[in-house]
Order: C-alpha cells, then structure tokens, then sequence
C-alpha cells in the first residue's frame, strides 16, 4: 500500500473523492437545516425535500452506468461536481435574496440527485483506470479508511462544532462549505492525467440495449451474481441494524430505558470504530488469504459475533459490550472492500460502469423497505432477536459469497474487454 502514496494519480483521486464525500455529507445535514431556519419546515416537509433526490438518485443510477461507459471518465466527475456546486450555491443566493422556497430546495435536491447518480458509478468505475488490477485492492481499502474517517469526523462535529458553525455564520454556511467541497473535488480530477480513449460514437446502440449488455454480463457471470445478491442482502441487514440501533438510542437517551453507559458502548461506538478497524487491515489480511477468499471469509467468520449481544450482561466493562459490533463491522468492511475489488478487477472496461450501475441499483433497492423492516420486526419481536437475525442473515450472505467464488476463479484478471458488445 506505501507504494499507492507515491502514486500521484491515485493521491488526487484519493483527495478528490473524499472532498466531492465531505461535500455530499455537508449536503444531506445543510439543506434541511436551512429548510428548517428559512421556510419553517417541518418533518413532513422534510421528508417532502429529501425523498426526490433519493428517488432521483435510484432512478437515474441505470443510465447513469451506460452514459459513463460512453464518456470520459474524468469528464464524468469534474462535471458531476460542477453541477452539485452550481446546484447549491443557488440556495443560499435564493436565501440571500429572500426568494427561497420548498420548490427551489427540492428542484435542487432532484438535481443533487441526479448528479450522485453519475458520481456513484464515475468514481466506482474510474478506480481501474488509475491503478493496475493487483493494486485495486489496497487503492479501496485507502479509500474506505479516508470515507471512514470522515464519517467519524463528521458524527463527531455534529455534536458541537459544526453546529456551532452553522449556527454562528448563518444557515447558508452549510451549502457554501458542500460548495467550496465540490469546487476543490473537481480541479483534483481534472490534474488527474490518466490517458482515456473516447469510446466510438459510432458503436453506440439504443440505451436499453446497451443496458441489456451490461445486464447479460452480470447474469453470465456465477461469481459477480452471487456477489451481487451477497450485498445486496448485507447492505439490508446493515440498516435494518442501523434502525434497531437508532430506536435503543432513542429508548436510552430520552425514555430512560437504560442509562448504565456501559451497556450500550456497542450501540454508540462499536460498528464505525470496526470498520475503521477492517479497512486499515483489510490489505495485510488479503495479502495473507488472497483476495477472492477475503471476499466471503471476514463475514462467515465476524457476522455470527452479533448472536453474543443479548447474552453480555450489563455489568461487564463497556470493552466488552463493544466488542461484538466492533468486530461486526470489521468484518463486513474488509468483505465489501474485496468484494468490490473482485468486480472492478473482472467487469470488462467496457462494460463496467454499466454493471457497476445495476450492482449499486439493486443495493440501493434492497436498503429502502430496510428502516421500516427494522421497526416493524423490533416492534413484534423487540431489538434482540432482530440483531441476531441479522446476524445469521449477515453470514448467510458471506455464504452466498462462497458459493459464488467456489467455481475455478483465480487472483488473476479474467475478464477482457475486447470482443465485448457495447
């Protein structure tokens, strides 16, 4: 991996994802929050501004992939970020000139949207370009320690800091930020200097049959569909705990259920600190195991450690309560970093920001009907058995990961771009 941090192509791509993340995140907490100050919104309203641009998002994720098989990869993203940055600053410019309203922020949330979809695919699909297939594996687990860490550091300034912020200079400082984050992303893209041959326009075939390619590939494949509905069915789990973790939070906090800290340190801190944890080690791990086995092993292995948190009493030391989704999280990360690297490295160049675009599309689908999942079952059954069912569902689908893999594969690139039908 020191290797990657002399390599100045990755270092941008490295800094230019993560900013274009900072800007995302900054997003999705600033535009409700200047909804709330200027126009007096509530949850319904709230709720009314956030679902299009995750509508939007999903919708256009499908010809999103077969757009970007078509163009520059690096155009992509430079112009992804340009429109997030446009899109925004229209917002506070709105709210400067007392002009804004709930049409504007969700007409710019549709086009966020929009934009994401394109970013998500771009930035999953460039990777392969930048560094060679032996090194994609060490290149995500950088990026995924870089996403991690700005996930803690973003959780940890809502508390205070960036509230602060936001409160101190005006409800507009939140779009602005997510705006100089964008601007910053795309002009590390664009020193980016990776030679891309511009695809044939006259190859070009309908949308929908292009589509089809991409689709038939991934259905041809044994070990990219079983890697699909692997996470697909990880992803669900995920947030069905994420809900159960958020209803005990809740519980704890405000209804007094609970208030030993101790007995719910593996709500607060036990998952992110596990997947900091995975990716600073998914690398030296993979070079012991290979990548196809670090693929399915981590979640067989780490997954069934959920079935423990019901029968650690609450008297233990919070290590202990942490322990179980601390090495949950691990696990699941240094998993999704081989997955995700097993399928870059074998999607043909050609066709991989088509089937990367299905990949994400059906994750995407298999995360909606999760929050209302998680509800509804710790409602029925109460937040115990839903946490060890996800447990086991979590190790079925490194099952499924096996299974899929257990035909001849090898750690060699096996996929080829020529012959393929765009």
């Amino acid at each position: 991996m020191i290797s990657l941090f002399r390599h100045r192509n990755f270092l941008l791509f490295l800094g230019a994802q993560t900013t274009y993340s900072v800007g995302a995140g900054l997003g999705w907490i600033a535009l409700p929050l200047l909804a709330v100050t200027a126009t007096e919104a509530g949850p319904s309203d709230l709720a009314a501004l956030l679902l299009p641009e995750a509508m939007a998002t999903l919708l256009f994720l499908l010809p999103a992939g077969v757009w970007i098989d078509r163009l520059s990869h690096r155009s992509v993203l430079v112009n992804t970020a340009l429109a997030q940055a446009v899109l925004t600053v229209t917002v506070p410019i709105a709210w400067w000139a007392e002009a804004l309203s709930p049409l504007h922020l969700q007409l710019a949330g549709i086009g966020s949207g929009i934009a994401s979809a394109f970013g998500t695919v771009a930035w999953a699909s460039y990777l392969p370009r930048i560094v060679d297939a032996d090194r994609l594996l060490p290149a995500n687990a950088a990026l995924s320690t870089a996403a991690e860490v700005q996930g803690l550091a973003l959780h940890h300034a809502l508390d205070k800091p960036l509230d602060a912020l936001f409160r101190s200079m005006s409800a507009s400082a939140g779009p602005l930020l997510k705006v100089l984050a964008m601007l910053a992303s795309a002009l590390l893209v664009r020193r980016i200097d990776v030679p891309e041959e511009a695809p044939d326009r006259a190859a070009r075939r309908p949308l929908l049959r292009e589509l089809g390619a991409g689709v038939g590939f991934l259905l041809s494949r044994r070990d990219l569909r079983g890697l699909v509905i692997a996470g697909a069915l990880g992803y669900f789990c995920l947030l069905v705990l994420s809900t159960v973790y958020g209803m005990l939070a809740v519980a704890w906090r405000f209804l007094g259920e609970k208030q030993d800290p101790a007995a719910h340190a593996w709500l607060i801190g036990g998952e992110p600190l596990g997947a900091l944890a995975g990716a600073l080690v998914a690398w030296p791990l993979a070079r012991r195991l290979g990548g196809v086995r670090t693929a399915w092993l981590p979640l067989v292995v780490t997954q069934p450690f959920l079935l423990l948190i019901p029968f650690v009493p609450d008297d233990w030391p919070a290590l202990l309560h942490l322990a179980p989704t601390f090495v949950q999280g691990a696990g699941f990360t240094i998993a999704v970093i081989a997955q995700t690297s097993y399928l870059q490295r074998e999607i043909p160049d050609g066709l991989r920001g088509r089937v990367l675009a299905v990949q994400v599309f059906l994750s995407t689908l298999a995360t909606i009907p999760a929050p209302f999942a998680g509800a509804v079952l710790s409602e029925t059954f109460t937040e115990e058995p839903v946490i060890m069912a996800c447990g086991v569902s979590l190790t079925l689908a490194g099952v499924i990961a096996w299974r899929a893999l257990s035909s001849p594969v090898s750690d060699t690139p096996r996929a080829e771009a020529e012959g393929v039908d765009h």
